[in-house]
């Protein structure tokens, strides 16, 4: 676990100084307990007041992450992810080339530690198409989204994780489709007439 962390750690060094500086002082999150499963991976069960809730599969994270990124369409644009866990989904969006960039939104930085504790995530945190979104405020996604007039954007979500903290990520998403609405009223000014339109009936 110590190696993993480390090598981890000084892959994000030379990429992101800052985040790896905020990982590196932070304290490990004790509401978060590690179970190794039947063939030898490892998932995560979050420790909750009524009992524990489980981020992935606790027979098999990595088909499970491969299912999940099975029905996921491919995109020409950047493809934004909420909700990191320990980092199978984001591994998996990155084998099938899921966008021309990706970026990870979570919003604990103790469960981001605990992935680099435990999984190998030295070809996300080295891929230049991807950008992290860790432990921040919501309104800071802004500056890492691409402008409208761009490529497309699109988002998928982990509902394990971002059911832990639901308030959070509904901003998040609320920015995302606001973008993504900006993204298909200049390509389609047509709607936009349209959309106006009903707004002033409305009114």
């Amino acid at each position: 676990m110590k190696k993993m962390f480390e090598n981890n750690l000084d892959a994000l060094g030379i990429k992101d100084p800052v985040l790896a500086d905020r990982v590196m002082k932070s304290s490990p999150d004790r509401s978060w307990r590690i179970l190794t499963t039947p063939n030898g991976q490892v998932t995560a069960r979050k420790l909750l007041e009524n009992g524990s809730r489980s981020i992935h599969s606790c027979i098999d994270p990595k088909r499970e992450a491969t299912r999940w990124g099975s029905i996921v369409p491919n995109t020409t644009g950047v493809m934004v992810l909420l909700g990191f866990g320990l980092g199978y989904t984001a591994l998996e969006l990155q084998k099938r080339g899921c966008g021309e960039s990706l970026v990870v939104v979570e919003r604990s930085v103790g469960l981001f530690r605990l992935a680099m504790e435990w999984v190998d995530m030295t070809s996300l945190i080295t891929d230049p198409a991807l950008s992290w979104l860790i432990d921040e405020e919501p309104a800071a996604l802004q500056k890492i989204l691409p402008p409208v007039s761009s490529n497309l954007l699109s988002y998928r979500i982990w509902p394990p994780v971002t059911a832990l903290y639901d308030t959070y990520y509904q901003s998040i998403r609320e920015i995302l489709e606001r973008r993504i609405l900006e993204q298909r009223l200049q390509m389609e000014p047509d709607l936009g007439r349209g959309l106006g339109k009903l707004l002033s009936e409305m009114v």
